[in-house]
């Protein structure tokens, strides 16, 4: 029985957040291997697109189910971009979305939502706000409220896993002994010029320029917490035994890709197709 078509359009290619997510929710459709995945890239502005290696199982996959045109409509529609830029392609919808980091979502980012059957974000900071913002839809003429805009869509949470084979924990200090820390010392001051007049009266720091035309960045201390860092890793290092062993433990690429099987199971629901044998027909 053949796979359902699954359509998955994103900057996969690209250096970006987007472009990251994108990458590894690929790997865990090609490791669900319940469909037929073909992939549409997109542009994500003028980023480079040079993050596939053909070099790579991974990136041999990419570009060998890479396509241009369509000869059906896909089962699965996969769209991972800004909301505002969804549109419906599939029998089933989804989007995958960061969202904006705001507490209150743009309407073009409502109504791109409700273009979709299903929204997925990387976060529950960006599921509350897309589910809670709304806008009220009102009469030109009359100046009455007719209606209200808000998200009519179910959204989930699919975190972004870590790729433990990269952050295990393993690392040494040769990794940072390659830092170029000339830029670090403690007298280090940057000078920028500038006018008392240029600067807006709510500035929150305008107390810092009462007296001066010109004034200084003083960036010493910023720059000897970081060199404390450089020279004390292995102290800073076991503070975070906790946050990695959480992470080890609940937010790996495999369990992303667990969760990422189980919402599809959830939602998505494709008919197969129904075979009909006949009956052989004997002469007689």
């Amino acid at each position: 029985m053949s796979k359902p078509l699954l359509v998955f359009q994103a900057p996969i290619a690209t250096r970006r957040g987007y472009g990251d997510h994108s990458r590894d929710i690929l790997k865990s459709l090609f490791e669900l291997d319940k469909y037929d995945v073909k992939i549409v890239p997109t542009r994500w502005g003028n980023t480079p697109q040079d993050q596939i290696n053909p070099q790579t199982e991974f990136g041999q996959k990419i570009i060998q189910n890479i396509v241009t045109q369509l000869d059906r409509q896909p089962d699965i529609f996969i769209q991972v971009s800004v909301a505002n830029e969804f549109k419906r392609v599939g029998k089933y919808n989804i989007g995958i979305t960061a969202g904006v980091e705001t507490t209150i979502a743009p309407q073009e980012f409502i109504q791109g939502g409700n273009q979709m059957d299903l929204i997925i974000t990387p976060s529950q900071f960006t599921k509350d706000v897309l589910s809670k913002t709304s806008y009220d839809q009102v009469d030109k003429n009359t100046k009455q409220k007719i209606g209200e805009l808000k998200l009519e869509k179910p959204v989930e949470v699919l975190f972004e896993g870590v790729d433990t084979t990269i952050f295990n924990g393993k690392c040494s200090k040769s990794i940072l002994d390659n830092v170029d820390t000339d830029f670090l010392p403690e007298e280090n001051t940057v000078y920028l010029e500038g006018e008392l007049k240029e600067v807006h009266k709510s500035s929150a720091n305008k107390f810092l320029l009462e007296q001066s035309k010109w004034f200084n960045v003083d960036y010493s201390k910023a720059a000897g917490k970081i060199f404390d860092v450089y020279k004390n890793y292995e102290k800073h290092l076991k503070k975070s035994i906790g946050l990695k062993t959480n992470i080890q433990k609940n937010f790996t690429l495999n369990k992303m890709s667990s969760k990422f099987g189980e919402i599809l199971d959830k939602y998505v629901k494709v008919a197969q197709p129904v075979k009909l044998k006949l009956p052989e027909i004997k002469k007689l």
